[in-house]
C-alpha cells in the first residue's frame, strides 16, 4: 500500500475521506424509506463530521495545514480513497432510486465502512507517530462499529425474528 508522504497529506486525505464519507451517508440518509434506517444514516453523517473535526484540530495542534486536494499525490492513498466513495456513489446514483430496496443501501454503506476500516487500520499501522497511530486506531474502531450497526440494521430489517433473538439472548440464557 502506498503511503502518505508527510503528515499534511495524510490529514489531508483523512478530512477528504470523512467529507465523502458525510455526502455519501446524507445521500443514503435521503433514499431511505424505513425511518430507522434513515435516523441510522444522519447518525452516521454526524460521526462523519466528528471524525472530520478530530483530524482538524489534530492538525492544528501540531501546527500543520491539511494538504489540499490538489496537494495530494495523485498516486498515493488518495487514489484508492477516492475510487471508493466515487465507486459508492456510483452504486449508489445507478443501482438505487428512492423507492427502491433499503437493503441494497446498507449492504454499499457496509462496503464502504469496510474500506475505511482498513484505510485508517493501515495508515496505522505505517504512521510512527504514537500519538496519530492511537488517533488512527480510534477512528478504524469506530468505521468498524459503524460496520456492525449497519449489519445490525440489516439483520433487523431482513429478518425481524432473528434480529429480537439476537437482542433478547441475554434475557434468555439468563446471563
Amino acid at each position: 500500500m502506498a503511503t502518505p508522504s508527510s503528515v499534511s497529506e495524510a490529514l489531508g486525505i483523512a478530512i477528504r475521506m470523512e467529507q465523502e464519507g458525510q455526502k455519501f451517508y446524507a445521500d443514503a440518509a435521503a433514499r431511505m424509506e424505513h425511518p430507522f434506517g434513515r435516523r441510522m444514516f444522519e447518525s452516521l453523517v454526524s460521526d462523519e463530521k466528528r471524525h472530520e473535526r478530530v483530524f482538524r484540530e489534530m492538525a492544528e495542534k501540531r501546527g500543520v495545514r491539511p494538504a489540499s486536494a490538489s496537494e495530494i499525490d495523485p498516486r498515493g492513498p488518495a487514489v484508492r480513497v477516492s475510487a471508493i466513495f466515487r465507486s459508492m456513489a456510483d452504486k449508489l446514483s445507478a443501482t438505487v432510486r428512492p423507492s427502491d430496496d433499503d437493503i441494497v443501501v446498507l449492504r454499499q454503506a457496509m462496503e464502504l465502512e469496510r474500506a475505511a476500516f482498513e484505510f485508517y487500520n493501515d495508515t496505522s499501522r505505517l504512521t510512527a507517530n504514537s500519538v496519530e497511530k492511537e488517533i488512527l486506531r480510534d477512528i478504524a474502531g469506530e468505521e468498524n462499529e459503524h460496520y456492525r450497526i449497519l449489519d445490525d440494521t440489516l439483520l433487523y430489517l431482513t429478518n425481524p425474528t432473528e434480529w429480537h433473538l439476537k437482542e433478547e439472548h441475554p434475557l434468555i440464557d439468563g446471563g
